[in-house]
C-alpha cells in the first residue's frame, strides 16, 4: 500500500481515538453530574451524552488533525522505501492478529479462561457502586463500600446496565478502555520514534501480552490487566497517557498544546481517581509556561480548563455530603504505599528488579534530556520522575504486611510511559539498524520473516485464550460451592429467597447480595433485612446475633434474617 493510504488509515485511527475520548467523557461527566443531582436516568443520560458529544465534536473534533510525517520513509531510496512498506504493513497485520488475544477474552468474559474468580475489588465495590447508582439514580450513598471514592469508572458500568441489565456485558466498556490505552500509548510513542507505525503498534500489543516472560520484565504485570474485571486503574492510565499526547514535551520547535484534548483527557482521569493529580498538574503547568497559546484565551484554554474541572464533580459531592474530601477509613490506606515503607528495612531486602529498572531509567532520561541529538527533553525526564513519584506515593501500592509485594496496577501510567521513553532512548540505534537492513532485499525479507514467524508462533502458543469456557460463568452466580448442602452455594439461597431487601455481606464480596433481578440493595444507610456471613464465627460478629434468626447455614456460612421482619 502507498504512503498516502497509510496516512488516510492513520488519520482514521486518530479520529477513532478522539471519538473514544469524546464519548467516554460525555457519558461519564453526564452520569456523574446527573447522579449528583439524583436524576440518573436513561433518558437524561442519553440526551446529555449526545448533546455534549455533539458540542465537543463541532468545537474540537471536526477539524482536528495531526501530523504523522515524521514517521514517513523520506530520505530513503526506492528499494528501501519498498522494503520499509513491507515490514510496516506486516506490523499492522500482526498487530490485528495479536490484538485478538486481548479483545476476544475480554468479550468472552466471564467465560474467559484468564479469570476463574471474580476480582475482589470488583465484587467488593466496583460492581456494587455501579449497580447502586443504576438502581437509585443517586450518587449520594456514602455507606456502600468505598462510596466516597470517585465514580467515573463505575458510572460507565452503570450506563451499560441501562441497556443490558447484565453484569457480563461490562466487557463492552472494558473493550473500549483497553483500546483507548493502546491507542493513547501508540500515538504518544509515535511522537518520539521514527520507527514504522505498524512496528510500534505491534510492539505495544506484544508488550501487553509479554507476561509469559517474567524474568526481568519491567512490564510483566501488564499481561494480567486486560483480562481482569475492574479496570479503573487501566482506565486511569489510559486517560492519563492520552493527556500526555496533547502536550508536546519532546525536543522540537516550540509547539502548541491542544487545550481541548488536554481538558477532556484530564477531566476523564480526574473522574476516575485522584492518583493522577500530580501528573496532570505538571502537564498543565508545563503547557502554560512553555507552549504557545495561538488562539484567544477564551477560545481554547478556558474551555479546556472547564472541561477538566467538570471531571471533578465528585469532589464537590464529597465536600457537601461529608464536609471533607474522603472518609477517615479511606485515608487509612494512605499508609499502605511504597513511600510509607521507605523506612521499613524489610523493603530493602527484596526491592523488585522492576522498580530498580524504573529508577535507572529515570537517571538515563535525565542524562539524555541534556543530549541534543535525542528527541527527549528535560521536561520528558521530569514527567517520568513525577509519574514514578506519583506511583510511589499512591495508597495501597504496597502492603505493609508484605513489603516485597508491589501493587503494579497502581503504576500502569508509569509502565506505559516507561515503554514510550525506552523506545525513544533506543530509537536512533533502532532506526539506523532498520535503515541499513532496508538497503538489502535479502536482509529485509529475512527480518520480516523472523518477525512474522516469531509473532505467529506466539499467537498459536497463546490460542487457549480464545475459546469460551461456559463453566466459568458461574463466578457471577455461585462461588463458594458447598456440595453437601441444600444449595450449591450460600448465595443460591439469597438469589432464590431474598428479594426487595437490604442485604449486608460479611466476609465476602458485596456484589453477591443482589438477586437476578437486582431488587436487593447493599446500602448501609438503612437497617439490614438480611446479613450473609461467610467463613466467620457468629461469636466474632459486631452485632447482637440474638436479634437475628438463622434461616440458612452450611459449612461455609450463615444467612441471618432480622427478627422484626414480617414472615415471608
Amino acid at each position: 500500500m502507498s504512503k498516502i493510504n497509510e496516512g488516510i488509515i492513520l488519520k482514521g485511527i486518530w479520529k477513532t481515538f478522539i471519538w473514544f475520548l469524546i464519548i467516554l467523557y460525555s457519558i461519564i461527566v453526564s452520569s456523574t453530574l446527573l447522579g449528583i443531582l439524583s436524576i440518573f436516568r436513561l433518558e437524561y443520560v442519553v440526551i446529555f451524552s449526545i448533546l455534549i458529544s455533539a458540542i465537543l465534536y463541532m468545537y474540537w473534533g471536526k477539524d482536528l488533525s495531526t501530523d504523522f510525517s515524521h514517521n514517513s520513509s523520506k530520505n530513503l531510496n526506492s528499494v528501501q522505501t519498498k522494503n520499509y512498506s513491507i515490514i510496516n504493513w506486516m506490523g499492522y497485520g500482526l498487530s490485528v492478529l495479536l490484538l485478538l488475544l486481548i479483545l476476544v477474552p475480554i468479550m468472552n468474559w466471564p467465560m474467559s479462561i484468564m479469570e476463574k474468580t471474580l476480582n475482589w475489588d470488583a465484587g467488593l465495590y466496583h460492581i456494587p457502586k455501579a449497580v447502586e447508582l443504576w438502581l437509585t439514580g443517586s450518587a449520594w450513598d456514602f455507606t456502600i463500600s468505598y462510596g466516597d471514592y470517585p465514580l467515573g469508572y463505575e458510572s460507565l458500568l452503570s450506563f451499560t446496565l441501562f441497556f443490558t441489565k447484565n453484569i457480563g456485558q461490562f466487557s463492552i466498556a472494558h473493550l473500549v478502555i483497553i483500546l483507548l490505552a493502546i491507542l493513547g500509548t501508540w500515538f504518544l510513542t509515535m511522537q518520539y520514534s521514527k520507527l514504522p507505525p505498524g512496528i510500534i503498534l505491534l510492539g505495544i500489543i506484544f508488550l501487553i501480552l509479554s507476561g509469559f516472560l517474567p524474568v526481568f520484565n519491567p512490564w510483566y504485570f501488564l499481561h494480567f490487566v486486560p483480562y481482569a474485571i475492574g479496570k479503573n486503574d487501566l482506565f486511569l492510565a489510559a486517560a492519563t497517557v492520552s493527556a500526555m499526547v496533547f502536550v508536546p514535551l519532546q525536543k522540537k520547535e516550540r509547539k502548541k498544546t491542544d487545550w481541548i484534548g488536554l481538558g477532556i483527557s484530564s477531566g476523564l482521569a480526574i473522574s476516575i481517581k485522584p492518583n493522577c493529580a500530580l501528573i496532570l498538574l505538571f502537564l498543565w503547568i508545563y503547557a502554560l509556561l512553555f507552549t504557545d497559546i495561538e488562539k484567544p484565551f477564551k477560545r481554547t484554554l478556558l474551555p479546556g480548563m472547564i472541561l477538566a474541572s467538570l471531571g471533578g464533580g465528585w469532589i464537590i459531592r464529597n465536600l457537601i455530603g461529608l464536609n471533607q474530601l474522603f472518609l477517615p477509613s479511606s485515608y487509612r490506606i494512605a499508609e499502605w504505599s511504597i513511600w510509607s515503607n521507605l523506612n521499613n528495612p524489610e523493603f530493602y531486602l527484596h526491592i523488585p528488579k522492576e522498580l530498580v529498572f524504573s529508577l535507572l531509567l529515570s537517571l538515563i532520561l535525565i542524562i539524555f534530556g541534556f543530549v541534543k541529538k535525542t528527541q527527549l527533553s528535560i521536561a520528558d525526564a521530569l514527567l517520568f520522575v513525577i509519574t514514578l513519584i506519583s506511583f510511589i506515593i499512591t495508597p495501597a501500592s504496597l502492603n505493609p504486611n508484605d513489603p516485597t509485594a508491589i501493587a503494579w496496577r497502581f503504576g500502569l501510567s508509569m509502565l506505559l510511559l516507561q515503554f514510550v521513553y525506552f523506545v525513544a532512548v533506543l530509537d536512533p540505534f533502532d532506526r539506523f539498524l532498520l535503515d541499513w537492513i532496508m538497503k538489502f532485499r535479502f536482509l529485509s525479507y529475512l527480518a520480516t520473516a523472523i518477525i512474522f514467524m516469531t509473532m505467529a508462533g506466539f499467537f498459536f502458543s497463546q490460542k487457549e485464550l480464545l475459546p469460551k469456557k461456559p463453566d466459568l460463568a458461574s463466578m457471577l452466580d455461585r462461588p463458594y460451592a458447598v456440595y453437601d448442602s441444600t444449595y450449591l452455594s450460600i448465595f443460591d439461597y439469597v438469589d432464590e429467597n431474598v428479594h426487595n431487601s437490604v442485604v449486608w455481606i460479611e466476609g465476602a464480596q458485596h456484589y453477591y447480595a443482589y438477586d437476578r433481578d437486582f431488587t436487593n440493595t447493599t446500602t448501609r444507610s438503612r437497617d439490614a433485612d438480611y446479613i450473609v456471613i461467610l467463613d466467620k464465627s457468629l461469636e466474632d460478629m459486631w452485632f447482637d446475633v440474638s436479634n437475628w434468626d438463622i434461616v440458612y447455614e452450611d459449612s461455609r456460612g450463615y444467612v441471618l434474617k432480622n427478627q422484626y421482619l414480617k414472615p415471608d
